[in-house]
């Protein structure tokens, strides 16, 4: 079609350079594509958000001189938003509550990849113990006594009236 100088579109075609560009783009771009592919998976957790976001916010830090220029600057941008996502897990707990949970990564997730500071990683930990405390600890076996103490009851009073001989 850009091949045909009649209809005027030659100016409109990519040169080499272009060319390397957007091939660069579309490079950059699977790393999302296979992200975003991962965590839209049926069997993703909250606890492979943060390991994602992590691989992307590495790979976008080191680009090379290899990149373009309009590339480089891309992938700034790109960070910027992915720390100002990134950030926003801080504010909810479900995100270090998954984490400290997840039998793959507990706390080694905060000391090793993202080497956090102790505090940080005992207030983690706190979450975790409140979150429980709060929502699980008084269920803690209180449906099963009084389960099952109803049925101990029922059992022994079908017991009592077979022995009595009497029908219910």
């Amino acid at each position: 079609m850009c091949s045909d100088a009649k209809n005027g579109l030659r100016e409109l075609e990519l040169d080499a350079e272009e060319w390397e560009i957007a091939k660069q783009l579309r490079d950059a771009l699977e790393i999302l594509k296979h992200a975003m592919l991962f965590l839209s998976r049926h069997d993703a957790t909250i606890a492979s958000v943060l390991p994602v976001m992590e691989y992307i916010q590495k790979t976008f830090s080191q680009p090379d001189e290899k990149y373009n220029t309009a590339i480089r600057v891309a992938f700034k941008f790109a960070r910027k938003t992915l720390l100002r996502y990134y950030n926003l897990t801080d504010m909810s707990s479900t995100y270090r509550i998954a984490m400290i949970l997840h039998p793959k990564y507990k706390t080694s997730y905060f000391k090793k990849t993202l080497n956090y500071s102790r505090p940080y990683i005992e207030a983690a930990k706190k979450l975790v113990r409140d979150e429980f405390n709060a929502r699980y600890a008084k269920l803690d076996g209180e449906d099963d006594e009084s389960e099952s103490e109803a049925s101990n009851a029922g059992d022994r009073q079908a017991e009592d009236d077979a022995s009595s001989g009497s029908k219910v």
